[in-house]
């Protein structure tokens, strides 16, 4: 028995406002030899109380009277404070209900004092220990997940097996933007951006006998904020085996795949540039060569003549065109020369709309602000730049709407340091494939247009340590979000 104490005496608490109960309670212990002991009397209810809290035995005898109050109550208490020490019940009666209630409020035993001989309080005693200590150890171990589910990184949750959330930890509520009590019960596809994501997840799980690993999709936080992450997902199942739902965790990989578009963007338009300035090189040297065969012709050709000043105009023409349209190719693609200053982002944006006011309403359409964003907040840019950049994307938007249809549609938030401005248009939308190509060079399917106005846009966007981002439906219209640094976190 001494073991279970690390080879020192069992001590024993006998809370009895009875000292008779007490004397033959102690004779009892005299009459066992299987374990040494230190047995301790207490008659008062708020002393012992005080000797519960302080922890100061490994056992407690608890008479069920005990003045006027009761060892039910003293148990209860000691079980709400997360007391684990083990407490048996003493009564001078049998009483089946009291059996079952002092079990139920977390006695470990329950003796009637009539009935109690050596052998049965040695017995019990030893029972109680060993179930307060296999508590104990439970408790550590719960501790220890408890902790692990709390402070981890990653968000993690549990749900049942209709998806619904039965707990998630503190990181998962940071990740989505929201409230724990508000998530119970909650349905793990509404986190999803798109519902076919969702039942991809659940063929997986059917597929991969009930686990998915790194499982990378779009999902939604509470502020329509689209986040790039990776889940995994096990089967979870109670002590009996049964399966009752699964568990995972999610991995926030949005700032690591941003990254990766940066990298691979920036590789893409310095290939682009190169490709650019060795076009234009080649492209000039017989194009100069050609302006001064051309000056040396008309020299030569008989100036009375209509029909030969008509073809070198039309040759001179198309000599200027090209040399404009390489000048403007290589102008989209090399890094804009910035003059930065510190200004308003909110003047801006409304310079950029002036310029295309009378457009608008010559075409019969509106525009919508939604200014989730203090005035007084700044950047630092070159208004101009940006001028130019918000410019092509709002004639963009203006020239696929319908007259007297068109809704343009501007909002600014701040969010993390950083600001965003929102374009919408309700045109004809575009496909994926015309998003892949939209910031290419010359990619355009307008009649008249040369396709390099979004290169340009995207290009200063870059250079102001921004990005930029097209969502389209057909049909349905365009988003433009460009997203700058506020000036305090440049």
């Amino acid at each position: 028995m001494n073991s279970l104490t690390n080879g020192r005496d069992v001590r024993i608490l006998l809370i009895d406002d009875d000292e008779d109960d007490y004397i033959l309670t102690r004779d009892l212990f005299m009459e066992m030899k299987s374990f040494t002991y230190q047995l301790d009397w207490e008659n008062d209810y708020r002393t012992a109380k005080e000797k519960i809290f302080a922890n100061s035995h490994d056992v407690y005898l608890v008479d069920f009277r005990l003045g006027e109050m009761d060892g039910l109550t003293l148990i209860s208490e000691a079980l709400e404070m997360g007391f684990l020490s083990p407490m048996i019940l003493l009564t001078g009666v049998g009483d089946k209900q009291i059996d079952m209630e002092a079990m139920r409020k977390g006695a470990s035993d329950y003796l009637v004092k009539s009935e109690i001989s050596p052998e049965l309080l040695e017995r019990s005693i030893r029972y109680s220990l060993n179930h307060s200590q296999a508590l104990k150890k439970i408790s550590e171990n719960e501790g220890k997940y408890r902790d692990l589910f709390e402070r981890s990184i990653d968000a993690i949750y549990l749900v049942d097996l209709d998806f619904k959330l039965v707990d998630v930890n503190p990181s998962f509520c940071r990740l989505f933007g929201c409230d724990h009590a508000a998530v119970k019960h909650k349905s793990l596809k509404v986190y999803f951006k798109e519902e076919s994501s969702f039942n991809q997840l659940l063929t997986e799980l059917k597929t991969n006998s009930g686990q998915v690993k790194d499982f990378e999709e779009s999902f939604t936080s509470a502020n329509n904020e689209t986040l790039i992450c990776r889940l995994t997902m096990i089967e979870r199942y109670n002590h009996d085996g049964e399966h009752i739902g699964y568990q995972g965790l999610i991995h926030d990989v949005t700032l690591n795949k941003r990254a990766e578009e940066q990298l691979l963007l920036a590789e893409r338009l310095s290939m682009t540039g190169k490709l650019v300035r060795s076009i234009a090189h080649e492209v000039r040297n017989p194009l100069t060569n050609l302006e001064l065969a051309l000056n040396q012709l008309e020299d030569e050709l008989n100036p009375e003549s209509d029909l030969s000043d008509t073809y070198m105009t039309i040759a001179h023409r198309n000599v200027g065109r090209i040399d404009q349209l390489i000048k403007d190719l290589l102008n989209s693609s090399k890094p804009k020369e910035l003059e930065m200053v510190t200004c308003k982002i909110i003047d801006v944006l409304e310079g950029a709309l002036d310029l295309v006011k009378d457009r608008i309403t010559l075409k019969g359409m509106r525009i919508e602000r939604d200014y989730q964003l203090n005035s007084e907040i700044t950047i630092e840019a070159d208004p101009e730049n940006v001028k130019i950049a918000l410019l092509n994307i709002l004639v963009n938007a203006v020239e696929a709407m319908q007259p007297n249809e068109g809704c343009l549609e501007v909002k600014t938030k701040h969010l993390n340091d950083s600001i965003y401005l929102l374009i919408s248009d309700n045109g004809k939308g575009m496909t994926q494939a015309d998003l892949e190509q939209l910031f290419d060079p010359f990619y355009t399917k307008k009649q008249d247009g040369m396709g390099l106005g979004l290169t340009t846009t995207q290009n200063i966007v870059h250079s102001h340590h921004g990005q930029i981002k097209v969502t389209s439906k057909l049909g349905e219209g365009t988003t433009f979000t460009i997203c700058l640094p506020e000036t305090q976190n440049r």
